[in-house]
């Protein structure tokens, strides 16, 4: 099973097409990949375009989507800045018009693991959607703050950074150049043995 985006599906349904068309050729060789996509959180979309899936591409604009590095401040801003509608009722809604208080709910809901009802619980005594916009902005940088502090140690200690890759690079050699090897087996691109 692999985690992907709705928008990656056709990457790993090639991957599943050549797996599966080897392994019918040259017998079984390579698990066969299924694409596993979340319903919570499959699709964020964007904070400034809320009918927009947020997007590196957009990220120029301002507000439009939170980095992985973003600063707090700079996450604050943004969900501060985020579109919701006119009303007040912190609820999910398949209304199209309340797109952009379910987008900051939905953000919420995939961060804190809760249920749509308890997330609803969450805001009951909410005064508004600055309440809402200031809790989801909240966990979010929460949610960031060790995944900041881990990148900025490695990348201050370029031995550490070194080390790392080495480290990836040598676990990927080692079940990757057995597989490999079966690979090249299979479809004759071997010496032959004396």
């Amino acid at each position: 099973e692999v985690p992907v985006g709705e928008d990656q599906r056709q990457h790993v349904e090639l991957a599943r097409d050549i797996a599966e068309r080897f392994n019918r050729v040259y017998g079984e060789t390579f698990v066969v990949p299924e694409a596993v996509i979340a319903e919570a959180g499959a699709r964020v979309m964007g904070l400034n375009d809320p009918t927009a899936k947020m997007s590196k591409s957009f990220s120029h604009i301002r507000g439009h989507a939170v980095g992985v590095l973003d600063e707090p401040k700079e996450i604050e801003r943004s969900f501060k800045r985020a579109v919701t509608d006119s009303g007040n009722e912190i609820t999910f809604s398949d209304d199209p018009e309340r797109a952009g208080v379910n987008n900051l709910l939905g953000i919420y809901k995939v961060i804190t693991g809760r249920s749509s009802s308890q997330v609803e619980g969450d805001f009951v005594d909410a005064r508004g959607y600055g309440d809402l916009k200031a809790r989801v902005a909240e966990v979010v940088i929460e949610e960031l703050a060790p995944i900041q502090k881990r990148y900025h140690e490695i990348m201050d200690d370029v031995g550490e950074l070194d080390r790392l890759l080495a480290r990836g690079a040598e676990h990927a050699a080692s079940v990757s150049t057995p597989k490999m090897d079966e690979v090249k087996e299979k479809v004759g691109f071997t010496l032959p043995r004396s």
